[in-house]
């Protein structure tokens, strides 16, 4: 076990990539399971608090210490099995997703969630319940996890797999030292009914595991992860459809997300996108020194792409995706096409490219920019989108607008000049987190909730199920250490 103290190397410890800081006196930096429950442990004897710290790619503060000590899992690195057959992986929390996907792929092999940040820690993405663009057809980390390995607050470890299911609403896990953490789950106890990565998962029937899947830290700390894969596609139709109006726009995305549920029921996936990614006009101007083809008219585009088994399909599947466009009224003059391997890359790389650069243009006015993270029921959205727009522009506030629209998960990145533009920014960015909580929506579909949103966590569930919430974390922490502020924290926020 490594531990820092010197001031100097905390610092890597107590930031993150939202440009916020934190604070604790000490950094362990464990090298194994019996490492992680010696720290746990002597933190529960001892009511320190202790803060799992990933890669630091948190948005929302979530790994990043108010007090006491971290605990790094950055050298619990090892891929402990892969079973080809089975299609799975054994991995430990420390784990990149870059790593893990490189050596996945000479196996054919994939992890299907694929955050923009590809450096994050597969513990962080567990523990964030983290997706990305291709959670439209895979779902998020969630879906992709089949077994955990968790030290408890006590020190304890437990074990816990998928197949293990609780009795309608009896939630109970039987730690190692035969100790039981147990309660009820209340009826009333319901998350939104979209992408969402905010509050406890808990629900009739459910997995024990999944209540650690987006917990954020809060629970228990993970050592151990069984991972679902899936096969590489034999190849991808990729390409980037540019709209001169907005309707239009809003119009293919519904008939493509339509007709994706409809070939993934029917199990053909003829028209079945993993990811439907839009673009505004102002991302599209922001993207032009870069990609100065983009067509000038463009005020919105989207990027589909779908994965295909086998490669003698592909033309014909290609040829089924022009005539559905051609039915649906879309130019097909007006489209990027990923002709082979080096132009889908191209492409991949315009849709990640674009938070990167919103991200310097923000970092160089010294301030933080304000970027939503809303989902809202699929046929509320476009209304959803149109009013956020017009209400940015009303302000006079420069944004940018990108998402996961097939999960109507919105990215409004708003762009302030100056500290004046910062406060009215806030109270927007205030604004459209409840507006989509009314619509029945959510205010984190993706970074979960971390230290700085947590007033949106009690707003969205309620005062009597956030109090639920507090009354499970004291089952499962009594002395409230791990995570703390994380999820709960209230008094003298500082909101986005």
């Amino acid at each position: 076990m490594i531990v820092k103290e010197n001031k100097d190397e905390l610092y890597q410890y107590t930031t993150d990539q939202a440009n916020l800081t934190g604070y604790c006196e000490k950094v362990f930096i464990v090298k194994d399971i019996k490492e992680v429950t010696e720290v746990v442990f002597a933190a529960n004897e001892s009511g320190t608090p202790i803060t799992i710290c990933g890669n630091h790619t948190s948005l929302t503060g979530s790994s990043l210490p108010s007090s006491g000590w971290v605990l790094s899992t950055e050298l619990l690195t090892d891929i402990l099995e892969v079973n080809e057959n089975e299609m799975f992986a054994v991995v430990q929390p420390g784990i990149t997703l870059k790593a893990l996907q490189q050596s996945l792929a000479p196996l054919g092999l994939f992890f299907p969630p694929d955050p923009t940040e590809d450096s994050c820690f597969i513990g962080g993405m567990i523990g964030t319940n983290a997706s990305g663009a291709r959670s439209f057809s895979f779902g998020s980390t969630r879906d992709s996890v089949l077994a955990l390995d968790v030290v408890l607050a006590s020190g304890e470890e437990v074990t816990l797999s998928r197949d293990e299911i609780i009795k309608k609403n009896t939630f109970c896990i039987h730690t190692g030292l035969k100790n039981t953490l147990q309660f009820e789950i209340p009826e009333t106890y319901v998350l939104p009914e979209v992408k969402n990565a905010a509050g406890y998962f808990l629900k009739s029937e459910m997995s024990p595991l999944d209540i650690f899947v987006g917990a954020e830290g809060t629970l228990g700390v993970i050592t151990k992860a069984k991972l679902k894969l899936r096969k590489i596609p034999a190849d991808y139709i990729s390409m980037v459809i540019f709209f001169e109006q907005i309707s239009d726009c809003f119009a293919c995305i519904d008939k493509i997300r339509l007709s994706s549920y409809e070939s993934r029921l029917k199990k053909n996936y003829d028209i079945a996108a993993d990811a439907i990614e839009f673009f505004d006009k102002n991302s599209l101007d922001l993207l032009k020194d870069k990609f100065p083809d983009i067509p000038q008219t463009a005020t919105a585009a989207i990027w589909i792409e779908h994965g295909i088994t086998n490669h003698q399909v592909f033309d014909e599947m290609l040829n089924q995706w022009e005539s559905f466009l051609v039915a649906a009224e879309i130019d097909t003059s007006s489209i990027w096409f990923g002709a082979d391997s080096n132009d889908r890359a191209r492409i991949k790389n315009m849709r990640h490219s674009l938070p990167i650069i919103v991200n310097e243009m923000i970092k160089k006015r010294g301030l933080r920019k304000l970027g939503t993270d809303v989902a809202v029921p699929n046929h509320l959205f476009e209304d959803f989108y149109r009013m956020a727009i017009q209400a940015t522009e009303d302000k006079g506030l420069q944004y940018v607008a990108f998402g996961h629209f097939g999960n109507s998960h919105l990215h409004l990145n708003i762009l302030p000049a100056n500290e004046s533009e910062m406060q009215i920014g806030k109270a927007l960015y205030s604004k459209l987190c409840n507006d989509a909580i009314a619509l029945g929506g959510t205010f984190s579909a993706e970074h979960g909730v971390g230290k700085l949103k947590c007033n949106y966590l009690k707003q969205m569930i309620g005062e009597e199920n956030f109090a639920f919430m507090k009354e499970v974390k004291g089952i499962f922490d009594p002395k409230n250490i791990l995570g703390r502020e994380t999820l709960f924290k209230l008094d003298n926020l500082v909101t986005q």
